[in-house]
């Protein structure tokens, strides 16, 4: 794995991708797809990040905002891979090894909510069907935040290698990781566990191959990650029993207010 100086490598992608102004623009009506990932592929899909139950937890009724532990829970963790508190969701970096349970999938967790499961299910459409005042249930945690998991992350090396061999490979961390620093990488997509494990444990935001055969993305804010590419790569991603995947457009809406269909 080489770290490169030279941000060019990026340039096709940042140059590929929608413009948008965000929230605070009055014209502004939400990210999608196309902000992210470049148009042009064949086809797209959105994998969640892992939800966990803590079996330790028997109160369904408690919430986050009110388990006093939480907060005493991220005092103890180091600034780089301590869990967040993010709009009532209990959000956790990946080197966080101390966190167990039993995983429960978006799928699941809507059906018993009573939600449509679609493409653009978000993490908000969840937290207003609790109706906790804006929080999680404290026996969930997860999803994670910006980052994949070391499974995840591993089962999506495996679907891309067949796609990939021996080509040349990017792997860029958002300008939000470590400003100042160089965090633009080329190697092999078997050396990204490794990346991964030296980052303490962050993945990075962007990975493709040298040839633009497919893409990938976390994007620093989001609970899900996107992976762009031919037909015969998102089936896999389907397919995998580690994955929660679903297949997305490219004009498929991406922000924490996307989820108009599930809205009140």
């Amino acid at each position: 794995m080489i770290r490169i100086e030279n941000d060019e490598p990026f340039r096709w992608l940042r140059t590929s991708l929608d413009r948008t102004t965000g929230g605070d623009d009055p014209n502004w009506r939400g990210n999608f797809v196309s902000h992210v990932l470049p148009k042009g592929y064949a086809a797209y899909c959105k994998i969640f990040h892992p939800i966990y139950v803590d079996s330790a937890i028997k109160d369904r009724g408690l919430s986050w905002n009110q388990a006093p532990e939480a907060q005493s829970r991220l005092d103890a963790m180091s600034a780089e891979i301590r869990s967040v508190l993010a709009n009532g969701v209990f959000v956790r970096g990946s080197s966080d090894q101390s966190v167990s349970g039993e995983g429960v999938t978006w799928r699941e967790l809507a059906r018993q909510l009573k939600l449509v499961y679609h493409p653009a299910l978000s993490e908000a459409a969840l937290r207003r069907a609790f109706a906790m005042e804006g929080s999680w249930p404290r026996y969930l945690l997860g999803p994670y935040e910006g980052t994949l998991d070391v499974q995840t992350c591993e089962a999506l090396v495996d679907i891309l290698g067949p796609f990939t061999g021996a080509t040349e490979c990017f792997f860029r961390y958002s300008d939000f990781w470590k400003p100042g620093e160089p965090y633009l990488y080329s190697g092999r997509l078997d050396e990204l566990p490794a990346l991964v494990e030296a980052q303490d444990g962050w993945s990075p935001e962007y990975w493709w191959l040298s040839n633009q055969a497919w893409c990938v993305c976390t994007d620093w804010d989001l609970l899900f990650t996107l992976v762009a590419g031919p037909e015969s790569l998102i089936r896999p991603c389907q397919e995998n029993c580690a994955l929660e995947c679903i297949q997305v457009e490219i004009q498929t809406r991406i922000d924490n207010l996307s989820d108009e269909v599930n809205t009140p």
